[in-house]
């Protein structure tokens, strides 16, 4: 069973759906050998086109981003995060059990020792006493190979759970990076609610003069003082949303309850990912895809050794030692002696407890089986759903720039006109929301790209550093 024709029978049972059940009587070899249909070639969604031809030396998503504070709390989740102590002990469990396996394919070799006395009720009769020593040993040579499928299972487990970690790493700093995005984007649209609540105080404090001078209504100041108000309440959400994100941050990184400010201010330059590769590239690239596969194999190995289970088995045992009443005569030659034997037992009767194992290996296969395909096609659709997320949001950060320095120039335009009693407070108030809400969405989405860069790494099994 090579990886390879593991590879060509894990890709066509996902997409020949027929396939993702075993049949009995057919060997592993016929399902492994079938061919790789209809896995495309290309990605229907496009990656974005680069804004320069030359190449670029990609190093990894993390390292691309360049952030020294995001790149430290990576660093202390990978050390301190409690889910990734778990994968971390399932792996050594693991490694433990592919251990044991392999053993069983050795000799068991037992020294011991031993000694009696026998006492008579009859006074004449003489006490007698013995020692003994020697080893044990036993055997049980593996005729089928069904040893050495558990064995191979083992492994595979270990393999599998030594890719779960992997996986695990790199989900976490994806999650780490996120939660960093969204505690500055939390930052900065507080910022903006900041410097929206001044500018509407000032305004508050321009009307106030004029409406003591007789120039404007007390329609006017209610207006102000009720976007004032609506102000205020956007600044405290938009400070309870960071320190939220914090907690959150503090949490996966094991750190919580710290309480430290997040020293970042800004959010980091969007690199470009040029590393996307091909569909079929993910199921050789992915961790959590290459665990899946590294399952089915366990399965199969499984579902082998359970079939030879009905197989007749051999044993062999023997023991060199010695025996005598005076313990300085165990190793005389004339007291040593061997024994070997041999046996060979074979199942008659069982109550079905082998068919039931063999039936139970088949399903392990074909459930195995349906949780890879369920995974790869979850993988197939993450890297088109980013990449199509990746234009919308391209697209929409332009337009919002756009729009934001239009707002800009027809807000300074409106107060002017305000000041020169030719337009309505409403009106120049409906401006400056507008430039506050535009502004706000332009750090929300310049966010969101980030989070898609991260997202279309992941799903492209491109790795942090």
């Amino acid at each position: 069973m090579n990886k390879s024709s593991v590879l060509s029978y894990l890709s066509s049972a996902l997409i020949l759906s027929a396939c993702a059940t075993t049949q009995a009587g057919l060997s592993a070899e016929t399902h492994l050998a079938l061919p790789l249909a209809r896995v495309a070639e290309a990605w229907q969604v496009k990656p974005e086109p680069k804004p320069n031809t030359s190449p670029i030396s990609f190093t990894g998503w993390l390292t691309e981003l360049d952030d020294i504070t995001l790149n430290d709390l990576v660093e202390r989740a990978y050390i301190q995060n409690p889910d990734l102590k778990k994968l971390r002990s399932r792996l050594d469990r693991s490694t433990a059990l592919a251990t044991k396996s392999r053993a069983q394919l050795s000799p068991f070799v037992n020294a011991s020792i031993g000694a009696s006395r026998t006492s008579f009720l009859k006074e004449l009769s003489q006490d007698t006493a013995s020692v003994d020593a020697g080893l044990d040993v036993s055997w049980a040579p593996d005729l089928w190979g069904r040893l050495d499928d558990r064995d191979k299972a083992a492994e595979l487990g270990e393999k599998a759970a030594a890719t779960d970690l992997e996986a695990g790493r790199q989900l976490l700093a994806a999650n780490i990076a996120e939660n960093y995005f969204l505690a500055i984007e939390a930052n900065r649209l507080a910022d903006v609610s900041s410097r929206n609540l001044d500018a509407l105080n000032k305004t508050l404090g321009f009307v106030l003069v004029q409406y003591e001078r007789g120039l404007r209504s007390g329609q006017d100041i209610s207006l102000i003082r009720a976007d004032v108000a609506s102000a205020r309440v956007s600044l405290n959400r938009a400070e309870g949303d960071a320190r939220n994100a914090l907690r959150r941050l503090e949490v996966l990184t094991g750190d919580y309850p710290k309480a430290d400010k997040l020293s970042s201010t800004s959010l980091p330059t969007l690199p470009a990912l040029d590393v996307i590769g091909k569909p079929a590239d993910l199921l050789t690239q992915r961790p959590d895809l290459q665990a899946a596969q590294f399952r089915v194999r366990v399965a199969f190995r499984t579902h082998e050794a359970s079939r030879k289970a009905k197989l007749p088995d051999l044993s062999l045992s023997g023991r060199l030692g010695g025996q005598s009443n005076v313990l300085g005569q165990i190793f005389n030659p004339t007291s040593i002696a061997s024994t070997l034997l041999a046996s060979v037992t074979a199942p008659i009767f069982d109550g079905g407890a082998r068919k039931a194992d063999i039936s139970i290996a088949q399903s392990n296969i074909d459930e195995a089986l349906a949780d890879y395909q369920d995974l790869a096609l979850q993988a197939f659709r993450d890297v088109e759903q980013q990449l199509d997320q990746g234009h919308i949001l391209s697209d929409q950060e332009l337009s919002l720039e756009q729009a934001l320095e239009s707002a800009n120039k027809a807000l300074q335009f409106t107060e002017f006109r305000y000041e020169s009693a030719e337009t309505d407070l409403l009106n120049v108030l409906s401006v400056q929301q507008r430039v506050s809400f535009i502004e706000a969405q332009l750090v929300s989405t310049r966010r969101a790209r980030l989070v898609q860069y991260v997202n279309l790494a992941l799903a492209t099994a491109v790795e942090p550093l």
